[in-house]
């Protein structure tokens, strides 16, 4: 059963406004929701501090991130590498709108592309993603805590 992880430790959920490619104001629901297996136990963090992460995607200043949760799944980790866990666990969470890119800091990565986008397809720097036809996506990770943002 998927566990509901809202914005800065919340209770209730969380909605702020973004502006989409047609430059009409949205809202955008922060709430995510976890699906792990037993053994695993989704939290909520604090907001992710911008201080502390990519300002901007692969650099480009046209493109600032916002970064807008972060949240952590405890449970058996990676021996290799203890910043992933031993199995991967689903994440939904509201689709992007117009002219957004959903990405997550994964920093276990040891290149500069420390920034992993949430797309269509999976390769180099991308997670693959399912639309659920319902105003979500869903996609796995295995990132013990993965802040969550979106550009431009």
């Amino acid at each position: 059963m998927a566990v509901p992880i809202y914005k800065n430790k919340g209770t209730q959920k969380a909605f702020i406004k973004i502006t989409d490619s047609a430059g009409k104001q949205v809202d955008f629901d922060t709430t995510v929701f976890i699906d792990a297996d037993p053994g695993y136990s989704p939290e909520g963090k604090s907001d992710p501090d911008p201080e502390k992460l990519p300002k901007y995607y692969q650099g480009d200043t046209n493109l600032r991130i916002t970064w807008f949760t972060d949240f952590g799944v405890n449970g058996p980790t990676n021996p290799a590498n203890p910043k992933k866990l031993q199995k991967a666990y689903k994440v939904t969470l509201q689709r992007a709108p117009a002219g957004k890119t959903l990405c997550i800091y994964d920093d276990t990565q040891t290149s500069e592309q420390k920034v992993l986008v949430l797309s269509p397809t999976a390769g180099s720097g991308r997670i693959a993603y399912i639309d659920n036809n319902n105003g979500t996506i869903s996609f796995y990770l295995d990132l013990v805590d993965p802040p969550s943002g979106f550009y431009p």
